[in-house]
């Protein structure tokens, strides 16, 4: 996986938007996806003449979640995504964000991602038995500095079809008493969104079948299966 962020102190109002989140992302995205044809259900899909490829683009978003400070396993926010048959770059936007107000504090959000089952986390440091098989997971930290928002992509290419889950959470919980109606908490906020870009119609090959492909272009890489 590979990931980039950017984050900024002042975003525009824009009418339909999520309070607390950057404004959508989407126009930026689709133009930094290679390509692609029409969506299915919108228009016939079209090939590219050199590659002889056809790519679909598809969106899949899922409510903002409030995160809270972490101190037991339910206080991790789950996401989960189902990634198309034939996907060739899968793009996740995440986008995190804070109040303004004085109780908000900088801080940053962590981020585990596994395919085929929710991410085994240990943010307190538990000691697991010896003999305990832990399942790899790949994880992504979002930093909420003097900048109230952050968004970051990661990407991945090629990836298992199947469902795919984010389990996020902030730093450990403190443990000091608040007296609830004194004190106003702060809004942490988060957003994940996918993005897929898959081929249509991919060669499939079988045993003892001699079957011709023809590689057009360095930066268009044979998919079959």
């Amino acid at each position: 996986m590979d990931s980039s962020s950017s984050s900024s102190s002042s975003v525009p109002a824009m009418a339909g938007a999520r309070p607390g989140l950057p404004p959508p992302l989407l126009p930026l995205l689709l133009l930094l996806l290679p390509p692609p044809a029409a969506p299915a259900g919108k228009g016939p899909p079209e090939s590219g003449a050199a590659e002889g490829l056809t790519h679909v683009s598809e969106y899949f978003s899922q409510s903002a979640q409030r995160l809270s400070f972490y101190s037991w396993y339910g206080n991790a926010k789950l996401f989960r995504f189902s990634v198309p048959e034939d996907t060739v770059l899968l793009r996740w936007l995440l986008q995190a964000s804070r109040g303004s107000g004085p109780e908000c504090s900088r801080t940053q959000v962590t981020l585990h991602f596994r395919y085929g089952a929710p991410p085994v986390i240990n943010p307190l440091g538990t000691q697991f038995p010896a003999n305990m098989s832990l399942p790899g997971s790949y994880s992504q930290t979002l930093p909420l500095g003097a900048a109230p928002q952050n968004t970051t992509f990661v990407n991945l290419t090629s990836p298992a079809a199947g469902d795919w889950f984010i389990a996020a959470h902030l730093p450990e919980a403190t443990g000091k008493i608040e007296v609830k109606g004194f004190t106003t908490p702060c809004a942490y906020m988060l957003q994940v969104d996918m993005f897929v870009l898959r081929v249509l119609e991919v060669s499939v090959l079988e045993p003892d079948v001699p079957t011709w492909q023809t590689i057009s272009r360095p930066a268009w890489p044979l998919h079959t299966k």
